[in-house]
Protein backbone atom coordinates (compact mmCIF):
# COMPACT_ATOMS: atom_id res chain seq x y z
CA UNK A 1 0.00 0.00 0.00
CA UNK A 2 1.41 3.56 -1.00
CA UNK A 3 1.33 6.30 1.61
CA UNK A 4 -1.43 8.73 1.27
CA UNK A 5 -0.02 11.98 -0.24
CA UNK A 6 -1.25 15.74 0.51
CA UNK A 7 -3.66 17.58 -1.61
CA UNK A 8 -2.79 20.93 -2.52
CA UNK A 9 -5.57 22.19 -4.77
CA UNK A 10 -5.62 25.91 -6.88
CA UNK A 11 -8.34 26.98 -8.71
CA UNK A 12 -9.23 27.10 -12.46
CA UNK A 13 -7.67 30.72 -12.72
CA UNK A 14 -4.37 29.93 -10.91
CA UNK A 15 -4.05 26.87 -13.07
CA UNK A 16 -4.57 28.67 -16.31
CA UNK A 17 -2.14 31.56 -15.65
CA UNK A 18 0.46 28.77 -15.29
CA UNK A 19 0.45 27.90 -18.40
CA UNK A 20 2.18 24.79 -19.89
CA UNK A 21 5.05 24.94 -17.25
CA UNK A 22 2.82 22.68 -14.53
CA UNK A 23 0.86 19.70 -15.45
CA UNK A 24 -2.59 19.51 -13.56
CA UNK A 25 -5.19 17.07 -12.68
CA UNK A 26 -9.20 18.74 -12.46
CA UNK A 27 -10.32 17.73 -8.99
CA UNK A 28 -14.10 18.95 -9.08
CA UNK A 29 -15.93 21.78 -9.63
CA UNK A 30 -17.79 23.29 -6.70
CA UNK A 31 -20.45 26.08 -6.35
CA UNK A 32 -19.14 27.81 -3.35
CA UNK A 33 -21.38 30.33 -1.05
CA UNK A 34 -21.23 33.52 -2.03
CA UNK A 35 -19.53 33.06 -5.64
CA UNK A 36 -21.70 33.57 -8.79
CA UNK A 37 -20.54 30.64 -10.85
CA UNK A 38 -18.92 27.55 -10.01
CA UNK A 39 -15.10 27.10 -9.31
CA UNK A 40 -13.10 24.24 -11.16
CA UNK A 41 -10.46 22.95 -8.66
CA UNK A 42 -7.22 21.64 -10.06
CA UNK A 43 -4.21 19.67 -8.53
CA UNK A 44 -0.70 20.38 -9.50
CA UNK A 45 0.99 17.28 -10.57
CA UNK A 46 4.66 18.86 -11.38
CA UNK A 47 6.44 20.58 -13.66
CA UNK A 48 5.81 19.96 -17.75
CA UNK A 49 8.19 17.28 -19.18
CA UNK A 50 8.85 16.24 -15.74
CA UNK A 51 6.27 13.84 -15.42
CA UNK A 52 6.42 9.79 -15.25
CA UNK A 53 4.21 7.87 -17.87
CA UNK A 54 2.87 6.49 -14.67
CA UNK A 55 1.73 10.00 -13.41
CA UNK A 56 0.21 10.90 -16.75
CA UNK A 57 -1.80 7.16 -16.78
CA UNK A 58 -3.23 8.14 -13.44
CA UNK A 59 -4.14 11.33 -14.44
CA UNK A 60 -6.38 10.80 -16.96
CA UNK A 61 -7.52 7.49 -15.34
CA UNK A 62 -9.17 9.86 -12.72
CA UNK A 63 -10.30 12.43 -15.84
CA UNK A 64 -12.15 9.51 -17.09
CA UNK A 65 -13.77 8.84 -13.73
CA UNK A 66 -14.69 12.65 -13.27
CA UNK A 67 -16.18 12.38 -16.50
CA UNK A 68 -18.25 9.36 -15.34
CA UNK A 69 -19.15 10.74 -11.84
CA UNK A 70 -20.07 14.34 -13.59
CA UNK A 71 -22.74 12.27 -16.16
CA UNK A 72 -24.42 11.11 -13.10
CA UNK A 73 -22.87 7.19 -13.84
CA UNK A 74 -22.23 7.01 -9.82
CA UNK A 75 -21.76 3.41 -9.88
CA UNK A 76 -19.10 3.36 -12.91
CA UNK A 77 -17.51 6.20 -11.44
CA UNK A 78 -17.35 4.26 -8.04
CA UNK A 79 -15.48 1.82 -9.44
CA UNK A 80 -13.12 3.47 -11.51
CA UNK A 81 -12.48 5.83 -8.53
CA UNK A 82 -11.63 2.62 -6.48
CA UNK A 83 -8.90 1.32 -8.52
CA UNK A 84 -7.12 4.94 -7.99
CA UNK A 85 -7.57 5.25 -4.38
CA UNK A 86 -4.90 3.33 -2.98
CA UNK A 87 -2.83 6.27 -2.02
CA UNK A 88 -4.87 9.26 -3.46
CA UNK A 89 -7.20 10.83 -0.99
CA UNK A 90 -9.62 12.59 -4.24
CA UNK A 91 -10.19 9.24 -5.32
CA UNK A 92 -10.75 7.52 -2.28
CA UNK A 93 -13.26 10.43 -1.35
CA UNK A 94 -14.77 10.05 -4.93
CA UNK A 95 -15.30 6.57 -4.63
CA UNK A 96 -17.01 6.63 -1.51
CA UNK A 97 -18.96 9.74 -2.19
CA UNK A 98 -19.73 7.86 -5.55
CA UNK A 99 -21.19 4.74 -3.52
CA UNK A 100 -23.23 6.82 -1.68
CA UNK A 101 -25.16 8.25 -4.69
CA UNK A 102 -25.51 5.24 -6.52
CA UNK A 103 -27.33 3.77 -3.85
CA UNK A 104 -29.47 6.95 -3.63
CA UNK A 105 -29.50 9.39 -6.45
CA UNK A 106 -29.99 13.03 -6.51
CA UNK A 107 -32.78 13.59 -8.76
CA UNK A 108 -31.50 17.28 -9.96
CA UNK A 109 -27.40 16.18 -10.16
CA UNK A 110 -25.81 18.94 -12.15
CA UNK A 111 -22.37 17.35 -12.04
CA UNK A 112 -21.09 20.32 -9.55
CA UNK A 113 -20.65 19.47 -5.89
CA UNK A 114 -22.07 22.39 -3.76
CA UNK A 115 -19.87 23.41 -0.92
CA UNK A 116 -21.92 25.68 1.53
CA UNK A 117 -18.98 26.55 3.91
CA UNK A 118 -16.15 28.79 2.54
Amino acid sequence: MRSPRSLALVSDDTAQACGDAVQFREIDTVAVKGRERPVALFEPLGLAGEMTAEALSSRDAFAKALRLWRRGSFAEAANAFEMLADGDPAAAHFAALARELAADPPEDWHGVSILTDK
